[in-house]
């Protein structure tokens, strides 16, 4: 009875986390293109995408069977850019490759966090010089 409370609050925690640390970029990459505010933001969102995304998909790609369609690689990763789904996986045929998915994705995502960290810590330096995004 215990599993389903923990697992919905494991699910939260692990989403809101991913919310902060993506929102966290955003705010970090506001102030780095100037007075092209609106294009740094796009460019923002490309980074994120095209590395976090990609990422997903090309580790889907490297850990399922090669008959599989790419197709479903990237619903998949939709939402894995989320959540860990291969996690909690049980089955006995697909523990192993999931962990390892599991170890590479949390990997991927501890980089990510250390790179916005920097970038947040590099946020903090210009505005404590009066160069900041938010410093105007």
């Amino acid at each position: 009875w215990l599993f389903t409370p923990c697992h919905v609050l494991f699910r939260g925690a692990e989403v809101s986390l991913r919310v902060l640390v993506v929102g966290i970029f955003f705010i970090c990459t506001h102030g780095l293109f100037g007075e092209w505010r609106l294009l740094g933001r796009f460019v923002s969102f490309g980074i994120f995408f095209v590395f976090d995304y990609g990422f997903c998909v090309a580790l889907l790609w490297w850990h399922s069977p090669k008959k599989e369609r790419m197709l479903s690689h990237f619903f998949v990763a939709i939402m894995l850019l989320v959540s860990d789904l291969a996690h909690f996986v049980d089955q006995p045929s697909f523990t192993a490759p999931a962990r390892k998915l599991s170890r590479r994705l949390f990997l991927w995502r501890l980089l990510g966090c250390v790179f916005v960290g920097a970038c947040s810590l590099a946020q903090r330096h210009n505005y404590l010089q009066g160069k900041g995004a938010f410093s105007e």
